[in-house]
């Protein structure tokens, strides 16, 4: 369920938009249906179809930009999961063992039982 994150918020992302692209379109053809019906009656039904028409358009326009946040979002989780991984391949200290909960005021000091710089393991070509 949590993993690939990043791909699952990206895909989250387009099917917003085109949801999004969806709604905006049925509103606009519904506002252009309503101003065919009101061109009998004056000027209002020429403003309604303008409207319907600048509805589809901005409305997909909407939906297009306002996806890249979520997109992008996706994006920066996917390449967060590929640094930490290529960190983790290239010195060997997992993430985890980083993220150890630090000592409060009085209690000694962590001290890791590994590091990631030590001659033994310290291999520029890896």
């Amino acid at each position: 369920m949590f993993k690939n994150m990043g791909k699952k918020i990206k895909v989250l992302a387009q099917v917003m938009m085109w949801i999004g692209f969806a709604l905006w379109c049925i509103f606009g053809l519904l506002m252009i249906g309503n101003g065919v019906r009101f061109l009998e009656w004056g000027p209002q039904g020429i403003v309604m179809i303008v409207g319907g028409i600048l509805m589809i358009g901005l409305g997909f326009l909407f939906s297009w930009i306002g996806s890249f946040i979520i997109y992008g979002f996706g994006q920066i989780v996917d390449n967060t999961d590929k640094l930490v991984a290529l960190v983790e391949h290239q010195t060997g200290v997992t993430a985890d063992s980083i993220m150890k909960p630090q000592p409060q005021y009085g209690q000694p000091q962590y001290q890791p039982e590994y590091t990631a710089y030590t001659p033994e393991n310290y291999n520029p070509q890896a």
